[in-house]
């Protein structure tokens, strides 16, 4: 297996990836309203508006790859990156435009939290980590993770709506620093910051 960044080649892949391994995800569910139709239509078409962004603006990628085949995936967003409007504007835009207008407000109260992450400005972002669901069991979800850690020197600060993934985080150092209960889906910070603590 080999780690290297994902390239505008990768991006279908990584958006399947990224789709199956999230489509139950309790923040994805509510963010874009499971219980109406069409969820599985808006969450591909939230994913592909981040990933465009993302790639767009350059942030960093790390994928473990088996030769071509994509089997874990990691993006993140540098502490020092300060996005630019125009960009940020048109990423809102194409949210709207095909997940619906609801969604934004939704997204701003998970950004209002993501902000209250202490030493905010220190820390980078670990936005996703995914792994093939025909894959997972097997380590490759901690054998990124700690490729990403290794490339954070920093530390990584990160929120999660699903219990396993946060109990995951836990077991690999992070701790937690909040938690939101002000959705419908409950949020818990984490963060990371070497052999020490989040303070």
């Amino acid at each position: 297996m080999e780690l290297r960044p994902l390239t505008p080649a990768n991006l279908p892949a990584a958006k399947a990836l990224l789709a199956s391994a999230f489509a139950a995800d309790p923040t994805h569910r509510w963010l874009l309203q499971v219980e109406q139709p069409g969820y599985a239509q808006r969450l591909s078409a939230y994913l592909h508006a981040y990933l465009a962004y993302h790639q767009s603006a350059g942030l960093p990628t790390l994928g473990l790859f088996s030769g071509e085949d994509l089997l874990a995936a990691a993006w993140i967003t540098p502490a020092a990156y300060q996005p630019e409007p125009q960009a940020w504007q048109a990423l809102g835009a194409e949210i709207a435009e095909h997940c619906g207008g609801d969604v934004l407000p939704r997204l701003a109260q998970l950004f209002a939290f993501a902000e209250q992450v202490p030493q905010t400005n220190d820390y980078s972002c670990l936005e996703f980590i995914a792994v093939s669901p025909a894959v997972q069991g097997q380590g490759l979800g901690r054998q990124l993770l700690n490729a990403v850690q290794q490339r954070a020197p920093n530390g990584l600060q990160l929120m999660t709506g699903n219990p396993r993934a946060a109990a995951f985080y836990r077991r690999q150092g992070f701790v937690p620093w909040g938690c939101n209960k002000a959705t419908a889906a409950p949020q818990i910070g984490l963060c990371w910051l070497g052999e020490g603590l989040c303070t």
